[in-house]
């Protein structure tokens, strides 16, 4: 089953402030894109001094990144497996070319663009990040360190929500 779900404006903002980060450590300059499942923007940045036309290109990265895990979630869904080794971390899809398969015979690969990657949780599809520097090696080095930074804001909005409980009888809530 293909579950639905999409990123807020906060983790959207906060995948962006990590590209970000990453882009001046690497000394370049880039667009990000950060888009919903459904394909719609929610966030894009264009860094001061990056190149107007690299802003269309971060959002056809990620929209292709998308468009590639959605097809590897309904592979997936459908029974086909892909072939070892070709299976990016938590499913996320990557740069690369991923072949795809049913019953042991290669049907076709699909491609993924360098900067391009998927936004997953628990197992569901929340949206894809897209960024465009004009190197792909770096492209995908920025793409992944703010996966990581999303990732990392995830890890940490659970564990504050575990320490809110509603106390017994009342509205109110107390941290414990």
């Amino acid at each position: 089953m293909l579950t639905q779900n999409t990123l807020t404006l906060a983790a959207a903002r906060q995948i962006i402030f990590a590209a970000e980060t990453e882009a001046y450590r690497l000394a370049c300059l880039c667009c990000i894109s950060v888009v919903d499942m459904r394909g719609q923007m929610i966030v894009q940045a264009r860094m001061d001094g990056a190149l107007g036309s690299r802003v269309e290109e971060s959002h056809h990265t990620a929209l292709n990144a998308l468009a590639v895990g959605l097809c590897l979630m309904l592979h997936r869904a459908s029974g086909g497996a892909l072939p070892a080794g070709h299976e990016a971390p938590e499913g996320e899809a990557h740069g690369g070319e991923i072949p795809v398969g049913w019953e042991g015979d290669v049907v076709g690969s699909l491609k993924v663009e360098a900067g391009g990657i998927t936004i997953q949780s628990e197992g569901v599809l929340r949206g894809a990040i897209g960024i465009s520097s004009g190197s792909a090696d770096t492209d995908q080095a920025i793409a992944l360190a703010a996966l990581e930074a999303y990732r990392s804001c995830q890890t940490q909005d659970k564990q504050a929500t575990s320490a809110v409980q509603p106390l017994a009888g009342n509205m109110f809530f107390e941290f414990r």
